[in-house]
């Protein structure tokens, strides 16, 4: 599988005035602190999560080699007239294109399937199913499409690793807080290989 990240939405999940009015800071003098501490706490998030919280742009592509002549959950395989590829990013929000060799597949013969964390493209009734040599398929991945569809709980996550940070600043017992990795345990992601 070659796998590439084409395009990442750039930016934070909170404001900088959020950040410091949640920590109470004053003034302008530890704004780079916040800053770094804003995009640190959403790394952080995405790492516990095993995900993007903003949309990215994925290109990958599968070998006819790699994949199984029987039905699989967990690999690539073409079985009968049915082709089934697991994303290895999750969850899916958008699927781009699809191509079989270089030619586009008719977005009609394929759709998502999703079976709990794991999100599936199958492709159904391809013509010389047997002569194609690859699959490519251009996708976006991630909780939020943009800012604004970022659900509030991850915020509120990102807020409270920011304040965490930043009053145990001069200290070495930085972490991050239960009720933050309680809040996040629903959206924990195991998908992908």
């Amino acid at each position: 599988m070659d796998l590439r990240l084409k395009e990442k939405v750039e930016g934070e999940i909170i404001a900088l005035d959020d950040a410091k009015n949640y920590v109470h800071a004053n003034g302008n003098f530890d704004d780079e602190l916040i800053k770094t501490l804003i995009k640190s706490g959403r790394e952080i998030i995405e790492k516990i999560l095993h995900q993007s919280i903003l949309k990215e742009r994925w290109t990958c592509k599968y070998f006819r080699t790699e994949f199984l002549n029987k039905k699989s959950t967990t690999y690539p395989s073409i079985y009968d007239s049915t082709v089934i590829i697991p994303f290895p990013k999750t969850p899916v929000l958008e699927i781009n294109n699809v191509y079989a060799d270089d030619r586009i597949v008719n977005c009609k013969k394929y759709h998502i399937e999703k079976t709990g964390p794991r999100y599936y493209l199958v492709i159904r009734n391809l013509k010389n199913l047997d002569q194609i040599n690859s699959f490519t398929i251009d996708f976006d991945a991630g909780i939020a499409k943009d800012f604004k569809s970022v659900p509030s709980i991850f915020r509120i996550a990102n807020l409270m690793i920011v304040a965490q940070h930043y009053e145990k600043r001069n200290s070495d017992q930085n972490f991050v807080p239960k009720i933050a990795k309680t809040m996040l345990s629903n959206y924990i992601q195991f998908g992908g290989f």
